[in-house]
């Protein structure tokens, strides 16, 4: 068995690992945040197709070294699991998702500062006992899952909480989406019923059209927001470019 924590090197350890097992590792690089003198990278370990919670530093090096680490957790957390339950087959979650349920669990609550409690149990069968499993997070109590095994349980336990955590999530973002397509559309017909009479003349006075320019500055200065103009390039000879 492979010592996880052997050299104190959060990426050296798990390197040695993957090299071992013959594992494709990779490091996802998920870009950076803020101005140039305070940034904050973001990386992932992917392991096997699998990513792992993230990793977040001053430095893409920092990133790193934190991802490597977390990585690792879930790693040693899968390996006393499944060892305690008899089922050290294999590092890698029972579901044949590649999230990592547990682990984001226990990032979700950290994240949003609430107890995340597992609730396990076992209910006697006509061969083996059949193992079951709920989480408590914060205050609300998600339904049960089961399993062959307590960590099969505990895995399939976390799923049912990832999906309804994330199905309220999208709930919420397309009521959202809704209220601001629809807000979005009420300004844009204020504005048009308001700046109807805006024109400008050409050159020579002899015909009126609609002030476009006007019309966005004037939409962006009541809804607050910023533009600009692309140039895509031109065409045409110098002395009559397009």
């Amino acid at each position: 068995m492979i010592d996880l924590m052997d050299t104190g090197n959060p990426i050296s350890n798990l390197n040695t690992y993957a090299q071992k097992g013959r594992r494709n590792l990779f490091y996802e690089n998920l870009g950076s945040r803020g101005p140039d003198h305070n940034k904050e990278f973001t990386l992932r370990v992917v392991l096997d197709g699998k990513p792992y919670p993230v990793g977040v530093g001053k430095s893409k090096q920092d990133a790193k070294l934190n991802a490597a680490q977390n990585a690792l957790k879930c790693l040693l957390k899968d390996l006393h699991e499944d060892t305690a339950g008899n089922s050290a087959e294999s590092l890698s979650p029972v579901s044949n998702s590649s999230i990592n349920y547990i682990c984001w669990l226990n990032q979700y609550g950290q994240r949003k500062r609430v107890t995340v409690t597992p609730v396990e149990g076992a209910r006697p069968g006509h061969h083996n006992a059949t193992q079951w499993c709920k989480f408590r997070v914060g205050d609300k109590e998600y339904p049960e899952a089961s399993g062959k095994t307590k960590r099969e349980a505990k895995e399939e336990a976390a799923k049912l909480v990832y999906d309804i955590i994330n199905a309220d999530h999208s709930t919420e973002v397309g009521d959202s989406a809704v209220q601001q397509n629809q807000m979005l559309n009420k300004n844009l017909n204020d504005v048009s019923a308001k700046t109807e009479s805006l024109s400008i003349n050409s050159e020579d006075n002899s015909s009126v059209g609609t002030n476009f320019i006007g019309l966005i500055n004037h939409y962006c200065q009541k809804t607050k927001l910023c533009h600009t103009y692309i140039e895509e390039g031109r065409r045409g000879p110098p002395h009559n470019p397009q």
